[in-house]
């Protein structure tokens, strides 16, 4: 098992507003996430991989809830590169890029 940082979007405009990461089928899982990273400009929601099958990765996060994604070079890395979004403000700017 390993900790990975998933893209995500804001469901919403409050700082504590659920997100949404991309499924493997092309849905939207919604989840409540505590903490929220930036990682190569991308807004991130951190997740466990917890198995691998046919080229699919079940992930987990911290709210409990499991979802299959599609792996992506751009969503596996170490938590040496994230930077914790602490002000709302970065949120806000780029939800409007």
């Amino acid at each position: 098992m390993e900790l990975v940082f998933i893209p995500c979007t804001m469901d919403g405009t409050w700082f504590d507003a659920p997100v949404i990461v991309k499924t493997a089928d092309g849905g939207g899982h919604r989840l409540l996430a505590n903490r929220l990273d930036i990682v190569d400009g991308r807004l991130c929601v951190i997740a466990l991989r917890i198995e691998e099958r046919d080229g699919l990765h079940l992930v987990r996060f911290r709210d409990e809830s499991e979802c299959w994604v599609r792996p992506s070079p751009e969503w596996v890395h170490t938590p040496a590169d994230a930077e914790p979004v602490r002000v709302p403000e970065i949120i806000r700017q780029m939800m409007a890029a």
